[in-house]
């Protein structure tokens, strides 16, 4: 048996991935490496999979016709796939209403096919990588609800993700026997995460002892998830999926704690013993003024509750 991993170049897949092959799992993942352009790190993740025992690499669009075939060659390899974990996605909140169409045909068009082909392949299993951005100005904590109870979302990529969410949800309902567990993912950071994101911009331009650009006051908060905390979520999805009362299912996974912008650039500042300088470009539209996680559920249903602090994800974030 194995399991197929969409997007597995990523910060998030490419963790997911590292952690299943640890302990001896078959993994498929599959990446359009189109992340590469922008992240350097995406291609030495795919190379560093490629060499582990029990990884099966398809280089291939999500949207690709090909990709049916592509699995089930995959499969005579790997093993029959047991769990989809969906994390393939055109990422990113800022300006994503300006880029409509890509966003659309990736998230949602993207999610549509590889669901048909999890059912053609008799895949009975997915697990949907949502954010916390579908919560839009919902009052804080952010308590789950199934997608179609989410108001409108803030950003246009917070809507694709709803529409990905819903479209899970009708999967799970046609098809006999079939078990789908959306997570809404908090704020995920760690070392190589993606380079557009406030940390590791706060980390660089520091580093470069330059100035670093807050939008607003710096007053918006953020609930922040460690890589390691959010792999193990996964991997608790995994074991008690089959346990979980209803055939969707849907949870946030975050710490619980909400930082604000500013005090985030002076963490980041304290931990890598740097002065801290910053200067302020007008607020996003689409940026959300917080998000904060209700755990409740997690904790019940899947016995998760985030180990690491934002301090101490930050230091082991920058351990060289």
């Amino acid at each position: 048996m194995s399991i197929c991993i969409t997007g597995a170049a990523g910060f998030i897949g490419g963790a997911i991935a590292s952690a299943l092959l640890d302990k001896s799992q078959h993994v498929i993942g599959v990446d359009n490496l189109s992340a590469s352009l922008t992240n350097p790190n995406v291609l030495s993740r795919w190379t560093q999979l490629q060499a582990r025992q029990n990884f099966v690499a398809i280089q291939l669009d999500i949207r690709n016709p090909n990709l049916l075939d592509s699995l089930q060659k995959a499969q005579s390899e790997a093993g029959s796939i047991q769990t989809l974990i969906h994390l393939a996605a055109k990422p990113g909140v800022r300006d994503s209403h300006l880029h409509r169409h890509e966003y659309n045909s990736n998230n949602i068009d993207g999610t549509r096919e590889v669901l048909n082909v999890a059912d053609k392949l008799g895949i009975r299993e997915v697990i949907f990588a949502s954010s916390s951005c579908v919560y839009g100005g919902a009052k804080m904590p952010f308590v789950e609800v199934h997608p179609n109870k989410l108001d409108d979302a803030v950003s246009h990529y917070g809507w694709t993700k709803i529409q990905g969410e819903l479209l899970v949800a009708s999967w799970a309902e046609s098809i006999p026997h079939a078990k789908a567990v959306v997570l809404h993912l908090f704020s995920v950071y760690g070392k190589n995460m993606r380079p557009d994101l406030a940390i590791s911009i706060f980390q660089n331009h520091l580093l470069r002892g330059t100035s670093a650009p807050i939008y607003g006051e710096g007053r918006d908060t953020r609930d922040y998830t460690y890589i390691a905390d959010v792999v193990r979520a996964v991997m608790l999805t995994l074991s008690n999926i089959q346990n979980l009362e209803s055939n969707f299912s849907y949870f946030n996974i975050g710490c619980g704690k909400a930082t604000s912008i500013k005090e985030l650039l002076a963490m980041v500042g304290r931990e890598l013993n740097c002065d801290v300088r910053c200067h302020h470009w007008p607020r996003k539209e689409e940026e959300m003024t917080g998000t904060l996680a209700s755990t409740m559920k997690a904790a019940n249903q899947l016995n998760f509750r985030a180990k690491r602090s934002l301090t101490d994800g930050l230091r082991a974030m920058f351990e060289v």
